[in-house]
């Protein structure tokens, strides 16, 4: 008999009608990732508010013709040093999530960037727990 392993998916659970449009989630992103694009948007459009975030759906991975994005603990995290900047992820991505951002090699000036839950936090997303509002929490399935 086998052992039954349970796996635990974790993903953003996004409620924007709880959102202030504070963008402190914005702001830990890019501290806890030390860059000066967040990984996790809000947008408002005068009383409307908006948070675009990844849904770990995993589209981008399948589209991916180089394997730079792949399943690893709880996220779909994409390798930079993989991405040939395509943008097949960013056109297929459901939620807006992905972005192109600029890179250091010079033979591929953009790659592909997105919310990889926190990874370096223990896949403990910052955004949530900075959301006084709770418009972002963690949901675990």
């Amino acid at each position: 008999m086998y052992a039954k392993i349970e796996v635990k998916q974790v993903r953003l659970k996004i409620d924007p009608s709880l959102c202030k449009g504070c963008t402190a989630c914005e702001k830990i992103c890019m501290k806890v990732h030390n860059s000066t694009m967040p990984r996790i948007f809000v947008i408002k459009k005068g009383e409307k508010v908006k948070i675009s975030a990844c849904n770990q759906c995993g589209l981008c991975a399948k589209i991916c013709s180089v394997g730079a994005i792949t399943k690893e603990g709880e996220a779909f995290i994409i390798n930079p040093s993989l991405c040939v900047g395509c943008k097949l992820c960013y056109y297929i991505c459901p939620s807006g999530a992905i972005e192109m951002v600029p890179s250091f090699n010079k033979y591929n000036p953009i790659i592909a960037q997105k919310c990889d839950l926190c990874k370096d936090k223990g896949f403990s997303p910052s955004c949530a727990k900075v959301c006084r509002t709770k418009a972002i929490t963690v949901e675990e399935k």
